[in-house]
């Protein structure tokens, strides 16, 4: 089934900065001072729990966390992990 947009409508998608599916994991680095639960945290995480592969969020230290997204994280403990870094979110590189 084709979705029906008008012609100034996209679809709504979401990319991640990193994937490394022979570690089993999906990568974002994010560099903000507020991180609340987006629409492309909640459909990665989606993703990664559908293909069995961990999501990681690099996150500066100095970075504070919503409440709704502390709870998305509890409930996902297994899939979603977030890691502080000193200088903020470093890209991998490979």
């Amino acid at each position: 089934m084709r979705p029906r947009l008008t012609k100034h409508q996209v679809a709504r998608a979401a990319h991640r900065d990193l994937e490394q599916p022979n570690q089993g994991r999906l990568y974002l680095f994010k560099a903000c001072s507020l991180l609340t639960l987006t629409y492309q945290i909640a459909a990665l995480t989606e993703e990664a729990a559908r293909r069995g592969l961990k999501l990681e969020i690099d996150i500066p230290e100095h970075c504070k966390l919503t409440n709704l997204l502390r709870d998305h994280c509890a409930a996902h403990q297994g899939i979603v992990k977030l890691n502080r870094c000193d200088n903020g979110p470093v890209p991998l590189h490979f």
